[in-house]
């Protein structure tokens, strides 16, 4: 162990799931930079200990290596980029082109369906589901077509409301 190591003058360069950093940690290791994720351990074990972004580490190396450490990610970042764009995955290349409103239209209501879908599990939540519903199918009129997993929400509403029959039933008639 280096003597860098023993002054812990340790700065983050990058947060993100553990499986990505480990790969950027091989990659600064490639180069000769020693890295380390500290939180790496208790997130495999136990990861909601750590608080709400129960899913996210800190990649850290010594403050000495720091500009060449950003170096080397931002090129690595950028052959990564050029790979997938060799490949046209424009999604994940992130293509040049704006996303159109309708894009981003979609992409609002499918994080509101997801929004639905969990509010649905718990039946103290079981209002914000319905006032979510309530916004979301009037802003589906506006769009030209249904985002994927429109099915799934409409679904998990239903079967919301056979619990409440079920759970009606149990209480007045049984």
């Amino acid at each position: 162990m280096s003597s860098e190591w023993i002054s812990l003058n340790l700065v983050t360069i990058r947060q993100g799931p553990l499986p990505e950093l480990e790969i950027l940690r091989g990659v600064l290791a490639e180069e000769g930079i020693q890295s380390t994720i500290p939180d790496a351990t208790i997130k495999l074990w136990d990861p909601f200990i750590t608080g709400a972004n129960s899913f996210s580490c800190t990649l850290q190396v010594p403050l000495a290596h720091r500009e060449r450490a950003l170096a080397t990610l931002e090129q690595n970042d950028a052959q990564a980029r050029d790979a997938l764009h060799e490949m046209g995955d424009r999604e994940w290349a992130g293509s040049e082109d704006e996303p159109t409103a309708e894009d981003q239209r979609q992409g609002e209501l499918s994080a509101v369906g997801r929004r639905i879908c969990w509010a649905v599990l718990f039946g103290f939540t079981h209002p914000f589901a319905i006032y979510w519903a309530h916004s979301d199918f009037k802003q589906l009129r506006s769009v030209e077509r249904r985002p994927q997993g429109k099915s799934f929400v409409v679904l998990a509403l239903a079967a919301m409301v056979v619990s409440w029959f079920a759970w009606g039933f149990n209480l007045f008639v049984a």
